[in-house]
């Protein structure tokens, strides 16, 4: 069931953040922000969010920059999307990041 969280509650959008990516990689925290960063061995990935509502993320063959003011999490397909004004983007975690779960 997706949870979806305002940029501006950022105590519970870190800790959902910090379940979402348990155990695919590190976590980065800070009181600027927090990131994840997945082990290049198995897919090179990350994504960041910043308190004062920008984001990066990075994939094989593409990265984005944003704006944002809610951020959805999806465990059921393991995205996370982004909103802001005049931005909407997907992150997908890899499967083979998925697959280190099972």
């Amino acid at each position: 069931m997706p949870v979806t969280v305002k940029i501006s509650n950022w105590n519970t959008l870190c800790e959902i953040f910090r379940s979402f990516f348990k155990e695919l990689g590190s976590i980065e925290e800070n009181q600027e922000y927090i990131q994840f960063d997945s082990n290049p061995e198995n897919v090179a990935t990350n994504f960041l969010i910043r308190k004062d509502g920008r984001f990066m993320a990075a994939m094989p063959l593409h990265g984005l920059e944003g704006g944002l003011s809610t951020v959805t999490f999806n465990h059921d397909n393991f995205s996370v999307v982004v909103k802001g004004d005049n931005t909407k983007y997907t992150y997908r975690v890899p499967k083979e990041l998925i697959d280190l779960r099972d």
